[in-house]
């Protein structure tokens, strides 16, 4: 049985209400360890929801033991006629074979913690969002 975590709060920026939730199986392990060599029983995976039905879906990554994390971006709103470059959307390649992107960090090592990794993903998916529908990018 999955426990379900779900808060919902207002975003910093007053644009829209989101809704956080990760599930996390009782037993705490995520499954089996692929082939790209991160361990998925650390591995998280979580979803950010705004209140207009845009979705974002991330998985955050510890490496080197910890001392920081990467983070992939597994579902998000497709760019349509904006520029997807890297500048533009704050994205660069991933390094797992099963995704395609990443989110972009000045200094990763600044990224220390799995709650500085989730703080951030919800600051990119903001932003994310505002360029979606305001075409303001995220440089």
């Amino acid at each position: 049985m999955k426990q379900t975590i779900t808060s919902v709060e207002r975003v910093n920026t007053g644009i829209a209400q989101v809704s956080y939730r990760g599930e996390v199986p009782e037993s705490g392990y995520r499954g089996e360890v692929p082939e790209s060599g991160y361990r998925s029983e650390i591995a998280v995976t979580d979803q950010l929801d705004f209140s207009d039905g845009t979705s974002f879906r991330f998985r955050f990554i510890p490496q080197n033991d910890g001392q920081y994390w990467e983070v992939d971006i597994l579902e998000q709103p497709d760019y349509a006629n904006l520029q997807d470059d890297e500048e533009s959307t704050g994205r660069i390649a991933s390094a797992r074979p099963d995704c395609q992107y990443g989110i972009l960090f000045e200094n990763p090592f600044l990224i220390d913690s799995k709650e500085k990794a989730k703080a951030e993903a919800k600051i990119w998916a903001e932003k994310t969002w505002r360029y979606l529908n305001h075409g303001i990018a995220l440089s």
